[in-house]
């Protein structure tokens, strides 16, 4: 266990945020895991079954689904922030040193369900659209309002409160948002586009299909994790939340042994 009077919270830079990220997935990789093949299988189910319905695979191409995308794009959208609100709570109690326990996180996220499916509704349309206009208004809108799900998750704000909050957030550091966010889109689609050649190779569709749904919940953690540890930075570059959790945690665990930090 690592005890956070050993960890040193400071503004990080992008890749620092990614350092840290990644070992809070090394630290906790099975509970994570866990969590998030519980919470993708409904989608999955939904998958399977709508796949059957409509004779689609995943080796249709989008243009063949038609008006199919209508549903399942919406559905997708919807339930992967639903996946990374469970994550990125477990993974607020990793950083704060709490307990990791997935009963425990899904009793607290399900009652803030509402604000996470409806915010990301919002950051997912407003964000669509400005890619339309001139591409750059979509970056804008997702730097200010893109941690707003996230945020509805971990502090359990309502939908107006998780957007004000994001504001805040992201108030003069929305060029540090884009940078952690360009990077860790660019490694999770790396290890995306590898796993999809190696399942590529597979002789059937069945084992395409499991393989898949196997290489989403391996793969999916990285996402939320690295959400998570920047909302902290943010909080710390903006608010001093570091000061504040050291303050907290210095008296009852100064003699503390240190077993990592990071």
């Amino acid at each position: 266990m690592t005890f956070l009077a050993d960890i040193v919270y400071r503004p990080r830079s992008a890749t620092e945020i990614l350092d840290a990220s990644f070992h809070l997935l090394r630290l906790h990789y099975r509970s994570f895991v866990l969590l998030t093949a519980v919470a993708y299988f409904p989608l999955a189910v939904f998958s399977i079954l709508f796949g059957r319905y409509t004779g689609m695979t995943p080796e249709s191409p989008p243009a063949a689904m038609g008006w199919n995308l209508l549903i399942v794009f919406p559905v997708q959208m919807i339930w992967f922030n639903v996946m990374s609100g469970l994550v990125a709570t477990m993974t607020s109690r990793a950083y704060l040193q709490e307990p990791l326990e997935p009963g425990t996180t899904w009793m607290t996220v399900v009652p803030r369900l509402p604000a996470i499916i409806g915010s990301s509704i919002l950051v997912a349309i407003g964000t669509g659209f400005g890619f339309i206009l001139l591409f750059f208004p979509g970056i804008y809108f997702y730097t200010r309002f893109g941690l707003a799900p996230l945020i509805a998750a971990i502090e359990g704000t309502g939908l107006n409160e998780s957007f004000r909050r994001a504001t805040t957030l992201s108030h003069g550091r929305k060029l540090h948002i884009f940078g952690v966010t360009l990077l860790a889109v660019t490694l999770y689609l790396i290890v995306l586009i590898g796993l999809g050649i190696t399942f590529s190779l597979l002789p059937t569709i069945l084992l395409k299909t499991v393989f898949s749904y196997l290489g989403t919940i391996l793969t999916w953690p990285m996402l939320p994790v690295i959400q998570t540890a920047l909302y902290y930075d943010l909080r710390i570059r903006g608010e001093g939340y570091d000061v504040d959790l050291m303050s907290r945690t210095l008296g009852p665990l100064a003699g503390a042994p240190a077993e990592a930090a990071f």
